[in-house]
């Protein structure tokens, strides 16, 4: 499981910073334990207990069950949503059990926050599921303003349930209405997931023309041309995306990622800058994967993530690299 070995928590504008060193000592089940407390600790101010209790949706012992579920049938509405983030963290069942009674919450906020976290899963979703969200969400996306920010919701909520074709026809609607970035990216996503990569290409190309400083649009752009399997155009579109904005974790990586064969090293460069910056383990991961594929030494690296993660993280990982080495 993926846990960042510190936390930070908002106390009254000022940033607290659990010392690393205090959360590398202590166990998953004792950060677990501390989060838990934090949480339902109603002598903190609420920032405090919601990003804790958000951040305890990466673990999965009883003490985290315990405080989310708590927290899901809180008074404060803050609380509530907080629930809901942690269990978008988790999957199938115990996501659904958690979040669906809140799908008609009294507060406004609580009940959207249930439907765009459940929406996403519902091609994976059973009939009976749908059947118990598709009101919510139809009633949901129904009443959006009809202004840029609601129809691109809306096209998002189409494209989730399943109806690319009246995604596709709505953006491209709004892109001629209006030609703002934001609708050429969500028009582009939609394109490629309705197998039209060539036309989302095109559509990124010009709207580049008439906004040459997104980085938003270079990186759509490169990962358009990786689906498309152009590799070096798409390793320099997300170049440019990174040198226009160079504080987009997501950016940085994609690009470090798309560079590891041209340039190992200029990747495990950002990659290190990365994980210096977050302590994030799949950074951690990322590094010591690049290596293994490079044929860089990465013993030191795969220690360091089985003290990150755990042993059998490495084991699979160094498994997974020795299963993709070509057979003599």
């Amino acid at each position: 499981m993926c846990i960042r070995t510190f936390l930070r928590l908002c106390l009254l504008g000022v940033t607290l910073l659990l010392p690393i060193r205090d959360a590398i000592a202590s166990s998953f089940d004792e950060q677990e334990m501390h989060l838990a407390q934090l949480s339902q600790d109603e002598s903190l101010d609420l920032v405090t207990r919601a990003e804790a209790t958000r951040i305890l949706g990466q673990f999965s012992g009883p003490n985290a069950l315990i405080a989310i579920g708590r927290a899901s049938r809180s008074l404060k509405p803050q609380m509530r949503i907080a629930a809901i983030q942690a269990a978008a963290q988790w999957n199938g069942p115990a996501r659904w059990d958690l979040v669906s009674p809140l799908l008609d919450d009294a507060n406004r906020q609580v009940s959207t926050a249930a439907v765009m976290t459940l929406l996403p899963h519902w091609s994976q979703m059973t009939k009976v599921y749908r059947d118990k969200l598709s009101p919510y969400a139809k009633s949901y996306l129904s009443n959006l303003p009809n202004d840029l920010e609601g129809q691109l919701i809306a096209a998002w909520g189409d494209q989730a349930m399943g109806n690319l074709d009246g995604a596709e026809q709505r953006l491209q609607a709004t892109y001629q209405h209006n030609p703002d970035a934001r609708v050429a990216l969500g028009y582009s996503k939609v394109l490629v997931a309705n197998n039209k990569p060539q036309q989302a290409q095109d559509l990124l190309e010009e709207s580049l023309t008439h906004f040459p400083k997104s980085a938003a649009l270079y990186h759509e752009l490169g990962r358009v041309l990786l689906a498309k399997g152009e590799s070096a155009a798409s390793r320099n579109a997300y170049q440019k995306a990174y040198q226009i904005d160079t504080t987009l974790e997501q950016y940085a990586f994609d690009y470090a990622l798309a560079l590891q064969d041209d340039d190992p090293q200029a990747s495990l460069h950002i990659i290190e800058s990365l994980y210096a910056q977050s302590l994030s383990p799949q950074y951690l991961y990322a590094k010591c994967e690049v290596m293994l594929v490079q044929g860089i030494f990465a013993e030191d690296c795969l220690a360091d993530l089985t003290q990150a993660t755990s042993q059998e993280v490495a084991l699979l990982l160094r498994e997974k690299n020795q299963q993709q080495l070509p057979k003599d």
